[in-house]
């Protein structure tokens, strides 16, 4: 539950020191642009088939380590929420290392939904994210699409 309340205040107020809650922030990062994916489906038009630029101009991600744990916020028109406090998990893909730049995440959600995301933070201390989803019906209830998008952060 906390973590639910501290990603809906970290997405409201960002100005509010990481260091106020029981998690660490280690990246803030805003709208993501990129690609999607539909997959044919009779229920749409044709038109909507295929690769769709794509956007979450509103969108915000945040990813939070407490304990070695990580949980990634994000906020969209639907509000603010995190993966855990939506059911979900998230897997290191692979140990972190101080001396890497890099932080790989997998979330795997009770539904048929997984993300990767893929942290980044250069030299000058300038960070994005790569970031993926993979969604399918089931019982005829859904979209199957596969989506890559990018965000800046800081």
């Amino acid at each position: 539950m906390w973590r639910t309340i501290a990603a809906f205040v970290l997405l409201l107020f960002p100005a509010v020191p990481a260091k106020a809650w029981a998690a660490d922030v280690l990246f803030r990062c805003g709208a993501s642009d990129g690609w999607t994916y539909f997959f044919d489906d009779p229920r749409f038009p044709d038109e909507t088939t295929g690769w769709q630029k794509d956007a979450i101009n509103s969108g915000k991600i945040i990813l939070l380590e407490e304990g070695g744990e990580y949980d990634i916020a994000y906020g969209d028109i639907a509000g603010a929420r995190t993966i855990r406090s939506d059911g979900g998990e998230v897997f290191p893909l692979f140990p972190e290392d101080e001396r890497s730049n890099y932080i790989a995440l997998l979330a795997m959600y009770p539904g048929p939904i997984f993300e990767h995301y893929l942290f980044r933070r250069d030299l000058s201390g300038n960070g994005e994210v790569v970031w993926g989803s993979m969604k399918w019906p089931t019982s005829g209830i859904g979209v199957a699409l596969q989506r890559l998008m990018r965000a800046p952060c800081e």
